[in-house]
């Protein structure tokens, strides 16, 4: 039973790509994250990512800098001199505030790509549909979903950006 729907299978991907060939199958492939890279808009979501990741990590900096004074200050002090208790423990809770700032700022961040992310590639992915109705295209595969190898020729990338940063600056005027 095995082999029959494995030669079934066989047979069907040999006669059914023949055919596909045969009709005059047009397939193409594309870069999403290349394209989300090199669109104007992604290159600008790219550099407030950057920028908010550099204040954020400025942030965490103070705050660890603050963090070694009280651990400092905590190693000056005996075990068990008056105060010590209690410096322990702002400094646990310091070390545990920082940890909660630092999950907040990385979901934050991660929240603020995704978003940029999304509104770009829906943008992208209707272009896409676009493309594929005026060229004639049967098929278009993004090139990190499982495409192995490819003629360059059949890449749409590169006119997918050209195509989204003109409807993106007429769109901003």
């Amino acid at each position: 039973m095995k082999k029959t729907v494995i030669l079934f299978a066989f047979f069907f991907v040999i006669f059914g790509v023949d055919a596909a060939y045969s009709s005059g199958f047009k397939l193409a492939v594309v870069n999403l994250q290349q394209a989300l890279n090199e669109t104007n808009e992604g290159k600008q979501a790219k550099q407030v990512i950057k920028n908010s990741v550099k204040q954020k990590q400025e942030i965490i900096k103070k705050k660890e800098t603050e963090l070694k004074k009280e651990k400092d200050a905590l190693d000056r002090l005996s075990p068990t001199s008056s105060g010590y208790d209690k410096k322990l423990g702002n400094y646990r809770k310091s070390v545990k505030n920082l940890k909660l700032l630092i999950q907040k700022i990385q979901s934050e961040l991660s929240r603020k790509e995704s978003a940029y992310s999304k509104n770009i590639l829906d943008s992208l992915i209707e272009i896409i549909k676009q493309i594929r109705k005026e060229k004639g295209y049967d098929l278009i595969l993004e090139v990190h979903s499982g495409v192995v190898d490819y003629n360059p020729a059949i890449d749409i990338t590169k006119e997918l950006i050209k195509r989204y940063n003109k409807l993106t600056s007429t769109k901003n005027r």
